[in-house]
């Protein structure tokens, strides 16, 4: 399991790592990812439009956008694949997410009310 042809994965294994070329390699790979994506993006809804920190969420959720957005080919918006029949339902599940994800991480900015978000 450790050894292939070669010796080369165990080989590799025992490279010596140097901090500076995993620190950069780290930095590269977040923020090609995060380069398209606005730092914030407002959600328009009749309660009131939602400011969003994206990248404040990205930063928390260490690049693993699985943890939010549905995993595939891209992210979207939510309404690429849910049409207006799901709306509400999208409501439903966002309200479910934001809240339930703040709650558990006891997080001082919990929304308390509605005007919370919706501004």
């Amino acid at each position: 399991m450790f050894f292939c042809r070669g010796g080369t994965l165990m080989k590799f294994l025992l490279l010596p790592r140097n901090p500076w070329v995993v620190l950069a390699s780290v930095l590269f790979v977040t923020t090609t990812a995060f380069a398209n994506v606005p730092p914030v993006i407002m959600i328009e809804t009749t309660k009131g439009d939602v400011r969003f920190s994206h990248l404040n969420h990205q930063i928390l959720a260490q690049g693993e956008c699985g943890q939010c957005h549905h995993e595939g080919a891209g992210v979207h918006r939510c309404i690429h694949c849910h049409d207006g029949e799901h709306v509400r339902h999208a409501r439903e599940v966002l309200h479910q997410m934001c809240k339930g994800c703040h709650n558990a991480h006891e997080t001082s900015e919990t929304p308390q009310s509605c005007e919370s978000c919706h501004q």
